[in-house]
């Protein structure tokens, strides 16, 4: 048996105005129509954006990359599973090589564009990747992003790709 205290007090409003027949029905279904018409309008409004939602176009270079594949006049540089990266943002750029890291200015666009880049002294065993790809990423001349990816063009055939890992 319930007890005084969990039983609900009950409700007090205001007396009720009397009203034609049906015409509580009537102003309850119009209500309903409103809120169904309402919730469609927005749903349709938010199924119109989703094929939108991340997808919007990347059109600068700035943000994190890592390294999708790299070529030169000499062939492709075989840079397998090692995740190489790029920064790019404040007039910088900075990364990590399969073994060092680096940074260097970004020049105007052209030759020596990237010729400032300085990367680290840690002896590096790897077949001379990444003393390919520090070689290569100082002839970068231009770059442009095409696909959402970041290509990196220059002398010798240089032609470096990123994909996108975060903006920032």
């Amino acid at each position: 048996m319930p007890t005084a205290a969990r039983i609900p007090a009950p409700r007090r409003s205001a007396p009720r105005r009397a009203t034609p027949a049906g015409a509580s029905r009537v102003r309850a279904s119009r209500v309903r129509a409103g809120r169904l018409r309402t919730g469609l309008v927005a749903s349709a409004a938010a199924l119109a954006l989703v094929p939108l939602a991340g997808c919007a176009p990347v059109t600068d270079v700035r943000g994190n990359w890592h390294l999708v594949d790299a070529r030169d006049s000499g062939g492709a540089l075989a840079i397998g599973d090692a995740l190489i990266t790029m920064r790019v943002g404040g007039g910088e750029i900075s990364g990590r090589g399969p073994c060092n890291d680096y940074s260097g200015p970004i020049g105007a666009t052209g030759d020596g564009m990237l010729a400032g880049i300085t990367p680290g002294a840690l002896p590096c065993e790897d077949d001379g990747i990444e003393a390919e790809y520090f070689r290569d990423l100082q002839q970068v001349t231009s770059w442009r992003v095409d696909d959402g990816h970041l290509v990196a063009s220059g002398a010798d055939g240089v032609r470096l790709e990123y994909a996108e890992r975060s903006r920032g």
